[in-house]
């Protein structure tokens, strides 16, 4: 079992991509510098590991105001910050579980995450 501490949240899932739009009408989405910022920031807190096998992970999200943020909103960012760092593919997930939970102030708002590997 692997346990790690993100000292601050992932930015809202409405502002990690933005959009330009080509020549000929096409667009082009992309990550936001505030999300790879996160990315970057994230990554001193996180051994580099790439474990291969599958894992359960458990997220704990400590919110200084938990109603005005969706849980599904914060994962996709925090999977993205383990990806290439802890675990070498998201798809080597097969548990997932996650929950909020009221920080008294912002300054203690984090990610706590907890990583088990699956033997088979």
């Amino acid at each position: 079992m692997l346990n790690f501490t993100i000292p601050f949240l992932p930015p809202s899932l409405n502002s990690i991509y933005k959009a330009t739009h080509l020549k000929g009408g096409s667009i082009r989405i992309y990550k936001s510098e505030e999300a790879k910022k996160f990315e970057r920031n994230a990554s001193f807190f996180l051994p580099k590991l790439l474990l291969k096998e599958k894992v359960e992970i458990y997220l704990r999200f400590f919110i200084s105001n938990p109603q005005k943020s969706d849980l599904d909103n914060l994962l996709k960012l925090t999977l993205d910050a383990l990806q290439k760092r802890v675990i070498e593919n998201d798809s080597q997930v097969w548990s997932l579980t996650c929950h909020k939970y009221k920080a008294k102030e912002e300054k203690e708002e984090r990610v706590e995450i907890e990583i088990v590997p699956i033997k088979e």
